[in-house]
């Protein structure tokens, strides 16, 4: 009787500990206890972490035969990818990374040393998650965009299929993208093979059911995102399907000769901002001022810019990215041009630089559209810079969009989930929630 007394209140104390302070090793030390919260409900599972996992390769990889191993370590919360001394095809690849399950992550690579190539991670709860590793470049120029070449969908990926981890320490994150149901497969990353788009699923419907299943976006649908309350409680309440993306639509500045409250520059990605600010963020007096390269801005039109808008966002990057091919250092000139034109009004500010999927025009070789996340990486890094330099705020929204990079439904625009979360954290920013 007086064991099983002790029995039971062992199970009750047990999981009450768990719950109170989180993770604690039990039975053995190499086995842990994950309490998690999903769909208003707790569960427990046993899970062995070992001091480092050894992640399984997928055979059909491009890196397939270069690759030493992959390596995870749970107490440092790093991935590392080892390249073999003798690599023939792809001795310094270019990797991105995601965490997958019930929230999502990026791996943040660090350059490569040696033969090692080192990542870590950051997410805000601890269990199993999905981990896909892919290369996106084998050789990536910096100044020829024209010649980097993006290693193909069909394999690019490194982990094998179903590669799970696990995250015995989580960390505290402003924002994240969590699952609403139990996740039970990857997200992988979403690409766009030859002769997949909407116009090819009427020729065949079957085989472009078979052929074009990475185009899918309704493994998205199952994230929503998790901010300060500020955000979370207009968030919550807007309809996002019920929204349209007028590009047509009310424009403070085109459609009034008056005061407007913001003015958005740029080209469509800029032109969705101060719409959604309207349709979804319930602002007035958002307009803006369509054009595809800095350098298109004419001074008169920076003048009177400045008479009527309270404050001015500018956005560019994706017509120097996907056509003209810019190289960084350049389009950093040409903003830093841009700039000096609004010299004088106090609220100019710029915003970080849009990532787009892998359509097909970006997976050709060599690429029509060079806006891939490397080049977006490098686009963002010169930027902040320059307004670094010329003690100009840059809004970064990466910690919001960035692991949601390939869930534009039309391979370009944010997708309205992504957009409305970007806009209520830019009201917020510019001081329009107060």
């Amino acid at each position: 009787m007086f064991s099983t007394n002790r029995r039971s209140i062992f199970i009750f104390v047990v999981p009450v500990c768990l719950l109170l302070f989180g993770i604690k090793s039990y039975s053995r030390p190499n086995l842990f206890y994950y309490f998690r919260h999903m769909n208003d409900a707790f569960s427990t599972e046993l899970i062995e972490v070992k001091p480092v996992e050894y992640i399984p390769l997928e055979p059909f990889s491009a890196l397939y035969d270069d690759l030493e191993f992959i390596a995870h370590s749970p107490s440092r919360r790093r991935i590392t990818v080892g390249i073999k001394s003798q690599a023939n095809y792809c001795p310094q690849p270019i990797l991105w990374g995601r965490l997958s399950g019930e929230a999502l992550a990026l791996v943040q690579w660090e350059a490569q040393e040696d033969n090692v190539i080192s990542g870590y991670y950051e997410v805000p709860f601890t269990g199993r998650f999905y981990l896909e590793i892919i290369v996106l470049f084998c050789q990536y120029s910096p100044t020829n965009y024209q010649n980097n070449c993006l290693i193909p969908g069909e394999n690019h990926r490194l982990t094998s299929e179903n590669a799970a981890i696990v995250v015995t320490m989580s960390s505290y994150l402003k924002g994240y993208w969590k699952s609403s149901q139990q996740v039970s497969s990857p997200l992988y990353t979403r690409y766009q093979p030859a002769n997949c788009r909407r116009s090819d699923r009427f020729e065949d419907s079957i085989s472009y059911n078979e052929r074009c299943a990475p185009v899918d976006t309704l493994k998205f649908n199952n994230y929503t995102f998790q901010t300060y309350s500020k955000i979370m409680t207009r968030y919550q309440n807007v309809d996002i399907s019920s929204l349209k993306a007028d590009p047509y639509g009310y424009n403070c500045l085109k459609d009034t000769k008056g005061e407007c409250k913001l003015c958005s520059i740029g080209s469509s990605h800029s032109n969705r901002v101060h719409r959604f600010l309207t349709i979804a963020v319930g602002l007035d007096k958002m307009g803006g001022l369509r054009r595809e390269y800095p350098q298109e801005i004419r001074p008169a039109e920076a003048v009177t810019l400045m008479k009527r808008c309270d404050t001015i966002l500018i956005g560019f990057g994706q017509h120097d990215l996907a056509y003209a091919k810019t190289r960084p250092r350049l389009f950093g000139r040409q903003m830093r041009r841009l700039l000096k034109k609004f010299k004088g009004h106090p609220r100019v500010f710029v915003r970080s630089v849009h990532y787009n999927p892998l359509g097909d025009e970006k997976l050709t070789c060599p690429p029509l559209d060079g806006r891939n996340p490397m080049a977006v990486v490098r686009y963002n890094d010169v930027m902040k810079d320059v307004c670094n330099s010329m003690d100009i705020p840059w809004i970064d929204t990466r910690w919001i969009d960035a692991v949601m990079w390939d869930s534009a439904r039309d391979w370009n625009h944010l997708s309205f989930e992504v957009e409305v979360v970007q806009e209520f954290f830019i009201a917020d920013y510019l001081g329009f929630l107060d």
